[in-house]
């Protein structure tokens, strides 16, 4: 009967834990399997700002073969590369949650999960660095933002204001082809391109 009992509890136990085959399975659910970027070209200028959601919109109408605006030049591009999604995967899990800003939107990225999910990321013109030294207090508000204490630029997170490093947006616009559509002159402009090395990633990116 002892034995009985113990095999009882062995298998409840077995039976309520995750196996290591289901965990595995989550992960590579939540894997990127792509970005699909839809951005303006060069740097423009609106008499008003953009909002996220006017270029979310022509993103979804583009995938229907609808271009029917608007009047300024947009592209649509995947992010495939098997050695550039790992590092954007890794840089998403690395934000925060900032006060909430008006965006003016040039770039929006939808996140594509293995497992089906959507994420949606939206980058607006010219980003002003903010430095978050304090500790955050998470919100229900706020549940796709982890806080940390490190020199980020605001983006749009699944419609919320969030911090990324810098690296993140760097690597979105590199490997879209965003710096293709700017001068030399105008992409000194550009936060992420304060950082010395990915300037001149972004410049020899133009000469090729």
């Amino acid at each position: 009967m002892k034995y009985l009992y113990i095999i009882a509890v062995l298998f409840i136990f077995s039976a309520c834990s995750p196996s290591k085959k289901n965990r595995n399975t989550s992960a590579e659910d939540n894997a990127i399997d792509s970005l699909l970027v839809t951005y303006y070209c060069g740097d423009i200028e609106s008499h008003k700002a953009i909002r996220c959601e006017k270029l979310e919109r022509y993103q979804k109408l583009h995938q229907k073969n609808d271009y029917s605006g608007p009047p300024i030049s947009t592209i649509d591009t995947f992010i495939v590369d098997s050695n550039v999604l790992p590092k954007i995967e890794k840089l998403l899990e690395r934000n925060t949650y900032i006060a909430d800003f008006e965006d003016d939107a040039r770039m929006f990225v939808t996140i594509k999960h293995q497992g089906g999910k959507e994420d949606y990321l939206c980058i607006s013109h010219k980003l002003s660095p903010v430095q978050h030294n304090e500790t955050c207090v998470l919100d229900d508000d706020a549940e796709d933002c982890l806080c940390i204490s490190q020199q980020l630029s605001p983006v749009k997170y699944n419609g919320k204001a969030c911090s990324f490093d810098n690296e993140l947006t760097f690597l979105l616009r590199y490997y879209s082809g965003y710096y293709d559509w700017f001068n030399s002159a105008d992409l000194q402009w550009l936060e992420e391109l304060q950082d010395t090395v990915f300037y001149k990633k972004a410049l020899e990116q133009k000469k090729r």
